[in-house]
């Protein structure tokens, strides 16, 4: 599975756009990625539209990942500002990607990974004022 991450000064953006075939470890490893790029930027966004996921995330992966992006985060005490944004289309997708938000809401992950399906709407929400 391909990572490129892409960062525009401008808008204080890093983009991160999975592509091919996408398996836990790879989805854990760009969280990671991301986690450690939030001391140079100010808005995360996570392109899944290119990636086919084989196997959606289980609940019990979803909370993994969640806990580990709360130990990570309070390793680092960054993104204090910022927002975090995922593009995902497809209907499983989504229902995901709102499902992660939820779980992280619930464990008091100090940011939110708002989930929208297409790129106009999220790049909107993170030119928004906080």
């Amino acid at each position: 599975m391909p990572i490129q991450s892409d960062f525009d000064r401008n808008r204080e953006l890093i983009v991160y756009t999975l592509s091919g075939v996408v398996e836990f470890h790879d989805v854990r490893e760009v969280f990671k990625e991301m986690i450690d790029s939030l001391s140079i930027t100010k808005n995360l966004l996570l392109d899944t539209r290119p990636a086919t996921f084989p196997k959606p995330l289980e609940n019990e992966d979803i909370d993994e990942l969640v806990e580990e992006l709360t130990h990570l985060h309070d390793q680092s005490r960054e993104f204090t500002e910022g927002k975090s944004a995922v593009i995902a289309e497809t209907d499983l997708g989504f229902g995901i990607m709102r499902m992660f938000n939820t779980f992280a809401q619930l464990k008091r992950l100090p940011f939110d990974l708002v989930p929208f399906r297409t790129m106009e709407d999220a790049l909107d929400y993170l030119k928004e004022d906080s």
